[in-house]
């Protein structure tokens, strides 16, 4: 069975471009386009990894993404499962609550391409 990655992001061609990539290398690619289906989605299915964007349906990074690592590292199904923050918002302050919240790791989306971001994610956590 392969790994599953749940991407919690709102803008549906980011949701795409980044399916596409993650299904060519053979992964199991879910798409949730709000907080609420993302949670909803990482309990119900309890993903390998969860890429996770900060502003999310026009929330404010802590009341978009970081409501969500929150609520998803307090839940028992979902609190061991890797969340890696994978966003543009780069506010110094919310990089480091992110870690402290419990993010695997912070990763800003210019920084990579679609098919390095696969080749870091299948290094790192899809084991």
């Amino acid at each position: 069975m392969p790994k599953t990655i749940l991407m919690i992001e709102d803008d549906q061609d980011q949701l795409k471009m980044y399916g596409f990539a993650f299904e060519k290398a053979g992964y199991r690619f879910l798409k949730a386009p709000n907080k609420i289906e993302g949670f909803n989605l990482a309990k119900k299915e309890k993903p390998d990894l969860i890429l996770l964007d900060l502003l999310i349906n026009g929330f404010n990074a802590r009341r978009g993404g970081i409501a969500v690592l929150v609520k998803l590292k307090e839940d028992k199904e979902t609190a061991d499962i890797p969340i890696v923050i994978f966003t543009n918002y780069t506010k110094d302050e919310v990089i480091r609550d992110s870690r402290a919240l419990g993010a695997s790791e912070v990763i800003v989306k210019v920084d990579i391409t679609p098919k390095e971001l696969v080749k870091k994610m299948a290094e790192k956590y899809l084991q």
